[in-house]
C-alpha cells in the first residue's frame, strides 16, 4: 500500500514541476517579446565575402539600444546574438564553413 502511495505522490510532484516549468517558459517568452519590441537596432558594420575559397556571403553586425555589450551577427540572413568576441569569431567560421 505504501509503495502505491509513493508512486502517486511522485507523479503528482512531477506534474507540479512540469507545470511550474511551463509557466516559467511562458513568462520568459513574454519577457523576450516585450524586450525585442522596445529595442532599436543600428547597423555597426557590414562585410561581404566573395571568391572561390569561401563563396558569396554577407555579414552584418547589428547593435541594440537596450543591450550595449551584446551585438547580433547576421550571416546570410540568419541572425544570432553573441556575447563575446570569441563567440562571434566561432559563429562566423561555423556559418561560412556550413555553406561550403
Amino acid at each position: 500500500m505504501k509503495l502505491c502511495k509513493f508512486y502517486n505522490n511522485r507523479k503528482s510532484r512531477r506534474q507540479k514541476t512540469l507545470e511550474k516549468c511551463r509557466k516559467m517558459r511562458e513568462a520568459k517568452e513574454q519577457k523576450r517579446l516585450a524586450h525585442s519590441a522596445s529595442a532599436v537596432f543600428a547597423e555597426i558594420g557590414r562585410v561581404v565575402f566573395s571568391g572561390p575559397a569561401f563563396g558569396n556571403h554577407t555579414v552584418r553586425i547589428v547593435s541594440r539600444t537596450d543591450a550595449p555589450f551584446a551585438c547580433e551577427i547576421e550571416v546570410d540572413g540568419k541572425t544570432t546574438c553573441v556575447k563575446t568576441q570569441r563567440g562571434a569569431k566561432a559563429l562566423l567560421m561555423r556559418r561560412i564553413a556550413k555553406e561550403l
